[in-house]
């Protein structure tokens, strides 16, 4: 039965489009958006970090090094939003859900090993504009806004110390999957992202490599 796993993403879904919409948007600029159904969605992370000599003493995150890998290839259940504010900015944000999706971590901390394994089932995205494009950022959707990685579930996130999406924002990367507002609006569109980057931020440095593909479809606002 997936009716659980429905009413959480649902609840997700509104929290995240409240959250996204600026001041500056109105009922009439909502009314006019266009609403995501997620599809199916596969999302692969392989963090490989190790403490930074030249800054980690000032946070506490010396003598680390380990690796973070999460997985979610399960069936998506989910949705977002796709729309413009009157000032012409590309909002939107969502999640899916996937009861398999988990994280594992391999961490030495100071000469200790600690193994992790958590489960870690929505996973979000938010839509800004660059231009005629549309960016869809993975895993941070508040980014559409200008605001941090709080406020949704962190797939990095474990019992042990290692870098989370919030370091990933801050190092500028976060997977972006690029389409445009017509795309999505006539739909279904995949959403892919697949590549590296580094990572150096608070006291750590390291590897992401990412491979996502997210499909979504046009769903009508309002509608049955």
């Amino acid at each position: 039965m997936t009716h659980a796993p429905t009413r959480i993403v649902g609840g997700l879904a509104a929290l995240l489009l409240l959250g996204l919409a600026p001041a500056t948007a109105s009922a009439q600029d909502a009314a006019a958006g266009t609403g995501l159904a997620v599809g199916p969605a596969s999302v692969t992370l392989d963090l490989d970090f190790r403490s930074d000599r030249a800054t980690c003493r000032r946070v506490g995150r010396c003598g680390l090094r380990g690796e973070v890998r999460f997985r979610s290839t399960g069936t998506a259940l989910g949705g977002g939003f796709a729309g413009t504010t009157m000032n012409g900015l590309v909002v939107g944000g969502g999640g899916f859900y996937d009861a398999t999706a988990q994280t594992t971590a391999l961490v030495r901390d100071r000469g200790q090993l600690c193994r992790d394994r958590i489960a870690h089932q929505v996973t979000t995205f938010g839509l800004r504009g660059n231009g005629d494009a549309v960016e869809v950022v993975f895993l941070a959707p508040a980014v559409a806004a200008g605001a941090d990685a709080e406020g949704s579930e962190d797939p990095l996130s474990t019992r042990w110390a290692g870098p989370r999406a919030a370091d990933l924002q801050a190092s500028r990367a976060l997977p972006v999957a690029t389409t445009t507002l017509d795309a999505l609006r006539s739909g279904p569109v995949t959403l892919t992202a697949t590549g590296s980057h580094r990572i150096r931020s608070a006291g750590m440095r390291g590897t992401l490599r990412f491979d996502l593909a997210v499909t979504v479809t046009p769903v009508r606002l309002g509608g049955s």
